[in-house]
């Protein structure tokens, strides 16, 4: 079994592929306490999970493994160019007269 530490009883955070020389697991980026940290140097994203590797479904064994994963994408710079049109922008003038307010002291 290869899980999110702390959500064996979630099924999209586990795999139970058992009898198998290769096991892996796919966690989706917005659970599966899946953290995101931004780096500005280098720029792009760290991707951090931690995961356990059991033998067993109700027991923890002195050779089961829980590992930290972090994953970097690095941001790509890119240069955008595009055409583009700019208008001049037209304006009106409106008046409209307002009476004072009457403040009155007695």
């Amino acid at each position: 079994h290869v899980y999110a530490k702390g959500l064996y009883s979630s099924q999209e955070c586990r795999s139970d592929e058992s009898g198998r020389q290769v096991a892996g697991i796919t966690l989706p980026f917005d659970s599966c306490n899946v953290a995101r940290t931004r780096s500005l140097n280098p720029r792009g994203i760290f991707v951090t999970a931690v995961v356990v590797i059991t033998f067993h479904p109700q027991f923890i064994t002195k050779v089961d493994r829980t590992y930290r994963l972090q994953c970097f994408y690095m941001e790509a710079d890119k240069t955008v160019s595009t055409q583009i049109e700019v208008s001049e922008m037209t304006s009106a003038f409106a008046t409209q007269p307002i009476p004072l307010p009457i403040c009155r002291y007695e």
